[in-house]
């Protein structure tokens, strides 16, 4: 606390004051769980939580791949140097243009529209190789913790309505390889619930389509760094428990992508009062 006060009488506010020992300390115990339960994975970086470039080049240095969700992200995941297959592309407002690019040069790519998979007749034969998003009914799996919980969620393709497996029929009909499967959903609790729910539609769904997937990515929105919240291991332990019954851990990688889990307890926002009022009753 006395650095921060230190600071905000040498620097205009307002600011962040990001506690690098901290930080790097959350990211151990990241890493610890996943070597203690699943070590075989990917960590990547969310770059919509906050895409400040010491932030950027700081995960980059420890080896996380750039999560990115659009043209911008995924131009700037280039501009600080991430080695280009290193860069997830997710999201479904990806341009024409960048998705082949990052197909071609062998990203994590994860469709979540129609349009993509049409883009798919466009992309050289020896490099087509995809994850394919999947929305499922979290709600009913976990109900009262959706952030959706009458509308649904936005991305991806929806398992209980068939069109995932519509998606799926049209991307093996264009020999393209399903690579993997990215299962990311919102929820106001970002509960253990979430994520057992998760592993199951991961190991269903890969029974049903006999698919033959490199990876699974979970998406992020865990908690991390709050003692009072569940931690890393125990994610993660869930979600072992359960792949491991569909999944070689050798063979399949894990993916997660997190952002608050990693950098928000680690990070203070300084600001300064310019002025008050007292509201009488």
């Amino acid at each position: 606390m006395g650095q921060i006060k230190a600071a905000a009488m040498n620097f205009k506010t307002p600011f962040y004051v990001i506690h690098k020992n901290e930080l790097d300390d959350n990211y151990k115990k990241l890493t610890s769980a996943l070597e203690k339960h699943w070590n075989n994975y990917i960590i990547g970086y969310s770059y919509k939580t906050n895409a400040l470039p010491w932030i950027i080049k700081h995960f980059d240095s420890l080896g996380c791949y750039a999560e990115t969700v659009s043209e911008d992200e995924y131009e700037l995941a280039k501009l600080v140097g991430v080695t280009k297959n290193k860069i997830i592309y997710n999201g479904p407002i990806k341009t024409k243009e960048s998705f082949l690019e990052a197909v071609q040069n062998e990203c994590i790519v994860n469709i979540d529209s129609q349009r993509e998979i049409d883009w798919l007749d466009e992309v050289k034969e020896e490099k087509k190789s995809i994850g394919i998003r999947i929305n499922f009914d979290i709600e009913k799996m976990c109900p009262g913790q959706s952030q959706c919980p009458n509308e649904g969620g936005r991305f991806g393709f929806c398992y209980e309505n068939g069109e995932l497996g519509k998606a799926i029929k049209q991307i093996r009909e264009k020999k393209v390889n399903i690579s993997g499967i990215h299962l990311h959903t919102s929820s106001k609790t970002r509960s253990l619930d979430i994520y057992r729910a998760i592993a199951n539609v991961a190991c269903k769904v890969k029974e049903e389509f006999s698919l033959d997937l490199d990876y699974v990515d979970v998406g992020g929105g865990f908690f991390g760094g709050l003692s009072t919240k569940p931690q890393f291991g125990e994610y993660i332990s869930i979600m072992e428990d359960i792949l491991a019954k569909s999944f070689d851990k050798k063979k399949t990688k894990l993916i997660i992508e997190p952002g608050m889990a990693v950098i928000g307890a680690p990070i203070s926002y300084v600001t300064s009062v310019i002025d008050m009022f007292i509201i009488q009753r």
